[in-house]
């Protein structure tokens, strides 16, 4: 199973290269983890490579599994390598520009400092629900917010550049 063409096509398609055999060793570890039993029903139904791979796409693209919150989601450097060969731009300074609109705005008016607090709340949680929640206040009231700073964040930063 481990060196089955298949499962090596899925896996060569995931990008960055680098996680690659890290996914594989999670996907195998996970298969462990599976009951006997039921690893054999599935085999004798014919259903055992199309169930591996549906394993595969969803530890690779689902933003909830344990080999996204492991190996993807904390990585940003190579997230902004990986965005950066498709662009062909450089991502970080846009970052630096963003905290010091947002730093600007606590600074201009009650209204823009709400505005710059609920964001970079959200720019760490990447949730309306889960923001509006930490605030007590109602979750369009944090999307629109969001929306409104992104749109605004979006529009200075490409006038820099």
């Amino acid at each position: 199973m481990y060196h089955d063409p298949k499962i090596n096509q899925v896996i060569s398609k995931i990008n960055p290269v680098e996680l690659q055999d890290d996914l594989k060793q999670e996907f195998f570890l996970i298969l462990l983890e599976y009951d006997c039993k039921e690893l054999m029903k599935i085999k004798t139904d014919g259903n055992i490579i199309g169930f591996m791979l549906r394993i595969i796409w969803n530890l690779a693209y689902s933003s909830t599994s344990s080999f996204y919150y492991t190996y993807k989601k904390n990585d940003l450097k190579r997230a902004q390598d990986y965005l950066y060969q498709f662009v062909g731009r450089d991502f970080s300074a846009t970052g630096e520009v963003a905290q010091k609109v947002l730093d600007k705005k606590l600074q201009q008016s009650a209204k823009d400092a709400h505005e710059s607090i609920i964001f970079q709340k959200y720019s760490e949680s990447l949730n309306c629900s889960e923001v509006a929640r930490y605030f007590g206040i109602p979750r369009k009231h944090v999307n629109d917010v969001v929306n409104q700073c992104r749109n605004e964040l979006k529009k200075i930063i490409n006038e820099t550049q």
